[in-house]
């Protein structure tokens, strides 16, 4: 997931958080308290004009760190670094449990659903332990 994916991600469970429908139709009081509550949660002030851009996406390069970091803090994670970290675990998981992947693991560990496979292991473990 490309860096400009995960700030629409973090844009979109912020937006689930404050029960904003369209992130694109947000008053201008409807920011300024956004970025009062921020600011009261996190420490850091961000601009307006700075949730404007960021809520429009109307940015080429991504955010500063500083305003990603506020962000995600806001949303209950511990920084910008702790967001990406956990979708990137999220997005793998996603990935090994898609069926295309299960199928893959499931042959490999089949035998464990043949029980006469599975007993005669735990007696040979059984009868190793004992010799």
């Amino acid at each position: 997931m490309s860096d400009k994916q995960l700030v629409r991600l973090c844009l979109n469970e912020l937006s689930d958080k404050m029960g904003y429908g369209d992130r694109s139709n947000l008053s201008q009081s409807d920011l300024e308290h956004l970025c009062y509550l921020i600011e009261e949660n996190t420490k850091v002030v961000i601009s307006i004009s700075t949730i404007k851009r960021v809520f429009n996406e109307k940015f080429e390069r991504l955010p500063q760190i500083y305003t990603l970091d506020a962000l995600t803090k806001f949303i209950g994670y511990s920084g910008w670094q702790d967001f990406k970290t956990k979708k990137a675990n999220s997005e793998s998981e996603q990935t090994v449990l898609s069926g295309q992947d299960v199928g893959k693991r499931s042959r490999g560990w089949s035998w464990y659903r043949n029980p006469a496979v599975a007993a005669g292991g735990i007696v040979l473990i059984a009868a190793a332990n004992c010799a």
